[in-house]
């Protein structure tokens, strides 16, 4: 299955929320998140789908790059067209990661965890990033899942779907992860990020643990619900914080 490519027509007839009603399947780009800007550029309808076989320079938060294989994994970009202003987009990216998680845990019967704010784990160890950009009245949200990887991913601390629980159909399982994520993301733009934060509080990694965000260490409290991170210092005080977020020590 990690062999077959990925078809439009069949993604287009099998999706049932807002993403991926059209969609554009590519052998190869340098990275979907550009494909999708210039997509609503030129006119795409909200939830237009953008999907890879590979990336060439495709990339994660920060800067960083994601690495891109050919023929085994996930790699695709999706169109929100919302009049939602720009300062209450970030916890969006919170909805996308609760929506693959439970994708992830449809297809392995894991319980798959969110790293706050947009990396999701499997048995401890990442499986899929999450990119959420915007301009005016344009979200793009971009999401890379490690499906049927076997090689590097020891190298990146990463595992896949295939690790954990076989080989799987990329098909099905993207054509589930667009439905959970227009379902959360509709969730969310209709009650606000605190029904995000709720459903997201069980998975949350590393909650009542000694972490770094940053600079700032401390435990990890808990997400606000405008979905922001609480530390508790050691003095005691509670701190809104942005930044990396890892494991003390780690």
């Amino acid at each position: 299955m990690s062999g077959v490519g990925l078809d439009a027509a069949a993604i287009a007839a099998r999706v049932r929320g807002r993403f991926g009603r059209t969609a554009v399947c590519l052998a190869s780009t340098s990275s979907t998140m550009d494909d999708a800007f210039a997509a609503a550029d030129a006119g795409a309808a909200d939830g237009h789908l953008i999907v890879a076989e590979q990336q060439t320079a495709g990339r994660g938060s920060r800067g960083a790059r994601w690495d891109s294989p050919p023929g085994t994994d996930l790699y695709f970009s999706v169109l929100l067209r919302t009049a939602l202003p720009a300062a209450r987009r970030p916890p969006l990216t919170l909805a996308i990661g609760l929506a693959v998680a439970e994708t992830l845990d449809r297809f392995t019967g894991g319980t798959a965890r969110v790293k706050w704010p947009n990396d999701v784990y499997l048995e401890g160890r990442k499986c899929s990033g999450i990119l959420v950009e915007s301009k005016a009245d344009v979200v793009v949200i971009g999401v890379g899942v490690d499906v049927n990887r076997e090689a590097g991913l020891d190298t990146l601390e990463a595992t896949s779907m295939a690790a954990v629980a076989g080989e799987q159909d990329r098909e099905a399982v993207l054509v589930a992860a667009l439905d959970a994520m227009s379902a959360r993301v509709d969730e969310q733009l209709a009650q606000g990020p605190a029904v995000t934060v709720a459903s997201l509080a069980p998975r949350l990694l590393w909650q009542g643990e000694r972490v770094l965000c940053g600079e700032i260490g401390g435990t990890f409290a808990r997400v606000d619900p405008d979905g922001a991170l609480i530390l508790r210092t050691d003095a005691g005080e509670r701190r809104c914080v942005v930044g990396p977020l890892r494991r003390e020590g780690g």
